[in-house]
């Protein structure tokens, strides 16, 4: 090494322990407020080196350029997933900052992946919630991954079908129309059975079927079917997503659609199937107290479902 070089070394070395205090205040010892300081002094060195780098027309930035200006975006992007799972707003102002870095390097798969951020920004963030602007975003991540990347085509897909099935809610819950109903839900339902079809060619290209995803679409369309009160259609994905989300190693989520189940069961008492219900119940609460505490909620919520379901059984018909 140089005597030249031997200031960037230096300098690529206190990056990399940032880097790695960062990863070990979050993933090991679970301190977030540390790691966000931590990723914040990642950004200002980072910041340093692309300065210069951002101002040089783009067919003249070299590949080692390009990665300095992507390390940059990444940080910043991983700042704001730690603001944004803090319910923050301004994970906004680090999330588009690294958008622009990765249109700057032309990088269409990392603009895909944060654009599905900022989307979720708008869907789960109350002081910034507007499904219309998730929506595009969604839409956005989708147009960017046309031919490049199946995998994140399917959870922009599938974001978006979680926009139309929560639109749905929201009118089921308002007594809109049974038109304006139908009309969300069928669109919720065209987006979910599309992500079903993308995420099953994905094992021909040789990519290992994503289970867990597969889960995902086959729990929202269960959902819809379900908040129809169209019990038979429900029950077939409701049991393709437990089996999905077992093989996958997610109880929590196997225990909760269970539990989901035994809620539209029991909502619908004159469709007779209170004790089919009592079975659903019994089955989350049993297989949320295998998995201890982290699937403690849902063993509580299902204790209380059942209690509920058989006063209700004791009334009788």
């Amino acid at each position: 090494m140089s005597k030249k070089d031997f200031p960037t070394a230096i300098q690529n070395f206190i990056s990399d322990l940032i880097s790695y205090k960062t990863e070990l205040s979050l993933n090991v010892e679970n301190n977030l407020d540390e790691a966000m300081q931590f990723q914040n002094l990642v950004i200002e060195e980072q910041r340093k080196k692309v300065s210069k780098l951002i101002e040089l027309p783009v067919d003249s930035i070299s590949y080692t350029q390009r990665n300095t200006i992507r390390s940059l975006g990444v940080a910043l992007e991983k700042y704001g997933s730690l603001l944004a799972d803090r319910n923050n707003a301004s994970c906004m102002d680090f999330y588009q900052e690294a958008l622009c870095m990765y249109e700057h390097i032309n990088d269409q798969n990392a603009q895909s992946t944060i654009a599905i951020s900022i989307g979720n920004v708008y869907f789960q963030i109350p002081s910034l919630y507007d499904l219309d602007q998730a929506i595009y975003w969604y839409e956005k991540s989708l147009n960017l991954t046309e031919n490049i990347d199946m995998l994140v085509q399917a959870h922009a897909l599938n974001s978006i079908a979680n926009v139309y099935s929560r639109k749905f809610m929201d009118v089921l819950r308002m007594n809109k129309s049974e038109e304006k109903v139908l009309n969300l839900a069928n669109k919720a339902l065209k987006k979910y059975e599309e992500v079903l079809e993308l995420l099953k060619t994905l094992p021909h290209i040789g990519h290992p079927l994503p289970v867990h995803d597969l889960g995902i679409a086959y729990n929202g369309i269960g959902c819809i079917y379900g908040n129809l009160g169209q019990l038979d259609e429900a029950l077939p994905y409701y049991q393709e997503s437990i089996q999905c989300f077992e093989q996958s190693e997610d109880y929590n989520n196997a225990a909760m659609t269970r539990y989901n189940v035994a809620i539209d069961l029991y909502r619908y008492p004159e469709q007779g199937r209170l004790e089919e219900a009592l079975l659903y119940a019994e089955s989350a609460m049993r297989e949320a107290l295998k998995h201890g505490n982290h699937t403690k909620g849902v063993a509580e919520r299902s204790e209380k479902l059942i209690h509920e379901i058989q006063e209700k059984l004791k009334e009788g018909p």
